[in-house]
């Protein structure tokens, strides 16, 4: 089997944050678990979080992955130039295109930390006979993500209207060219006159978004690369961690072969007792734990540990946050803030 064939790209590429350093072990030992020995020439792990991995995390985080740890690189954000001020999903966004340079393969497997494999992948499921990789596409007329694809396609000189019943969905796992990666990071840089990652920031770009219509505007269209019609791997979302969503995200994995399960952070939080029952025998069907007890005691932890992160920031955070209220109460009384 060469490098590749199985994930549809040589270089497997994750960005992680505090609350999802745990998502990432996940991720790590689906790894261990499903995918073949030399099926991935490296595994980039940008780690975002705010002070680093320690050095215990990092060493856990490398034995999860198993026979896979010797190629697995981590990598912070000023490791790839760095990205300015912005929201956390933001400047991840940025980083999973700012790595292209780092990448030594053709192409590299963009995942989100609430991806992991629940089986070995087809090959045909990432890409198709003729080389190019699959993506999955959907209408956006109708769809929350409609006005940033919007944003996103002016920006680059596109219409809208023609691109709205038909273009590639902006979820994980996603193949990108790599060198097309660099082609469009320098294209933009170059033709806005600064740092590409500002660039993205400042116009409130996204990732997948723009890379797709870089390609419909400068590099001959997408069809020259990809084939349409992946059909998606399942997700159990923020605002529907029901047992049913878990039911459905299994009966998709079983009917499609869809290799990734992804369970939102938030989600998993969220989840009442009868779907993190449900969720958890997923898991042990498809070999992430040894039994309900192992995966149940996961989830307990992710959420103790994920309530007290989001507890300290938030402690963090309410200076600010006063401060800010008190300032637009002075402003909207025509007062100047101290």
């Amino acid at each position: 089997m060469s490098t590749g064939d199985v994930l549809g790209a040589g270089t497997v590429v994750t960005v992680v944050f505090e609350l999802e350093v745990p998502l990432l072990l996940l991720q790590a030992r689906s790894f261990a678990r499903h995918v073949p020995v030399g099926a991935v020439a490296e595994v980039l792990v940008i780690d975002n979080t705010a002070r680093g991995l320690p050095a215990r995390g990092a060493a856990e985080l490398l034995a999860a992955y198993g026979p896979h740890a010797d190629r697995v690189t981590l990598l912070r954000p000023d490791d790839l130039g760095g990205v300015p001020a912005a929201p956390g999903w933001q400047r991840q966004q940025a980083l999973k295109l700012l790595v292209a340079p780092r990448v030594t393969t053709g192409r590299y497997l963009a995942l989100d930390a609430k991806n992991h494999l629940v089986r070995a992948p087809d090959p045909a499921w990432f890409g198709v006979p003729d080389g190019r990789a699959r993506l999955g596409v959907h209408g956006y007329a109708g769809h929350p993500l409609r006005p940033a694809l919007e944003r996103t396609v002016r920006y680059l000189g596109l219409d809208p209207g023609a691109v709205l019943d038909r273009f590639p969905a902006t979820v994980t796992p996603f193949v990108l060219v790599t060198s097309l990666v660099r082609a469009m990071v320098e294209d933009v840089g170059d033709r806005a006159g600064r740092p590409f990652a500002q660039e993205f920031v400042d116009h409130r770009l996204t990732e997948f978004f723009l890379y797709a219509a870089w390609l419909e505007a400068r590099a001959g269209g997408r069809d020259r690369w990809y084939a349409d019609g992946q059909p998606g791997c399942p997700v159990v979302w923020p605002g529907d961690p029901s047992l049913r969503a878990v039911r459905a995200a299994g009966e998709e994995l079983d009917g499609t072969g869809a290799p990734v399960l992804s369970v939102h952070r938030t989600a998993l939080v969220r989840m009442p007792a009868d779907a993190t029952d449900a969720l958890t025998d997923l898991w042990v069907a498809h070999g992430l734990f040894a039994a309900r007890g192992d995966a149940a005691r996961f989830v307990a932890g992710f959420r103790r540990t994920y309530r007290r992160r989001v507890w300290v920031r938030r402690c963090r955070e309410a200076p600010q946050r006063v401060r800010a209220r008190l300032a637009d109460r002075a402003t909207a009384a025509g007062a100047v803030p101290a």
